[in-house]
């Protein structure tokens, strides 16, 4: 049986980045935390990918950011441990 591209796309939740500039609240360790997403640091930092909507850590590897659990939409930050939320 062969899958059409554009039905596996259509199946696939939409995964949106989080914008810079906007209010969020997180929970990085069990507390939350509130505070503008900033852009991406241009060094390379560890972190997480974290679904802004459904308020879960996810997968830390790049190519994985699209697999947040839930159901729907999604709107992923990256936590740099450095320096917080930031735009993926």
């Amino acid at each position: 049986m062969t899958t059409d591209h554009a039905d596996q796309d259509a199946t696939r939740p939409a995964v949106l980045p989080a914008k810079q500039g906007v209010e969020v609240s997180y929970i990085p360790i069990g507390l939350t935390v509130k505070e503008r997403v900033k852009p991406a640091c241009s060094g390379i930092s560890s972190g997480e990918f974290y679904c802004i909507t459904h308020q879960t850590l996810f997968a830390t590897h790049q190519a994985k950011k699209e697999h947040c659990r839930e159901p729907g939409t999604h709107v992923i930050g990256w936590i740099c441990k450095t320096h917080g939320i930031e735009v993926p």
